[in-house]
């Protein structure tokens, strides 16, 4: 007979988190085997073909189920110039792992998806239940947060296709920031552009519940002066990692329109003016974003 308690459902939650990180680590290493078994005939991993495997080396990395812990080979060459062994972990490079990194990326892509909604640190981390990381060091992602040229790049060739309309919506917020000095931490705020691009909702996952939003990307640029942003040269960096991201994933004939919504501020405004010089084929608008609208239409009701 089986023994249940009021902390079954509990329990069971617990013995699932404990599998899924048993299963990752046991993964990893089961990945790791497998390389070691075809780096010498597979052709995907002919990058590591004339290494030698040098030892086993344990590493811990932290990510949204919570801290694994598992074994992976360290292989070596020897340079011909210097004569001396260059190691690689082939595991690593293949999950896209530095060497230095101890938190994986979708942990850095989870609070950086926060990056807009000006939550607190505390509750960000409310919404990574297994992720134990400190204050500081979500501090640290956000502070230390870039677009680099790997998020907004496409480096294969296959692009999106868009039915009708490319969205981009367009926020900007200030950042607040814990900053590490010889005095000890002191608050500061870090103004932010963050720019969301998208086909729309997806038809096949939408529920009135639940809209969902297709083909989402986006980048965002720090540091940025308000009382400036309607000038064309601080709008240049977003703008250009914007303009290269449409590029190189999406597939924008002349015939698709695209849509910008944001809050009204004129730097918003001014895009649609910049975009229409990269863009001339392409039809551009610009509305107010739905949800800035009922805010405002709500307030007018309130102030009746």
């Amino acid at each position: 007979m089986m023994n249940v308690d009021n902390n079954f459902f509990n329990n069971f939650i617990n013995l699932l988190y404990i599998q899924s990180i048993e299963i990752i680590q046991q993964s990893s290493e089961d990945y790791d085997e497998w390389i070691f078994k075809n780096y010498k005939i597979d052709k995907t991993l002919k990058e590591f073909k004339y290494y030698k495997v040098k030892d086993k080396i344990e590493r811990t990395l932290v990510i949204l189920n919570g801290k694994i812990t598992f074994k992976r080979r360290r292989y070596y060459k020897i340079n011909p110039e210097t004569g001396k062994e260059e190691y690689i972990f082939p595991l690593d490079k293949l999950l896209g792992i530095e060497k230095w990194q101890r938190i994986d990326n979708s942990v850095k892509e989870k609070i950086l998806s926060f990056i807009t909604e000006n939550k607190r640190y505390k509750d960000i981390l409310d919404t990574m239940e297994h992720v134990k990381i400190s204050l500081m060091t979500v501090s640290n992602i956000m502070k230390n947060a870039k677009t680099d040229e790997e998020y907004y790049f496409n480096k294969s060739n296959k692009k999106i296709d868009i039915p009708h309309t490319l969205y981009i919506q367009m926020d900007g917020t200030y950042l607040k920031m814990l900053d590490s000095t010889k005095q000890g931490r002191k608050k500061i705020k870090k103004h932010t552009i963050a720019c969301t691009v998208h086909t729309g909702y997806d038809e096949e996952k939408y529920t009135v519940k639940r809209p969902v939003i297709a083909n989402k990307l986006g980048v965002f640029e720090m540091d940025n002066i308000p009382d400036y942003l309607k000038k064309e040269a601080n709008l240049k960096p977003v703008l250009i990692k914007l303009f290269t991201l449409i590029e190189t994933h999406f597939k924008l004939t002349p015939n698709i329109e695209i849509m910008i919504l944001g809050d009204g501020a004129l730097w918003i405004k001014n895009t649609k003016n910049f975009m229409r010089q990269y863009f001339p084929k392409n039809k551009i608008h610009y509305t107010i974003d739905n949800f800035i609208l009922q805010v405002d239409l709500k307030n007018i009701s309130i102030s009746k």
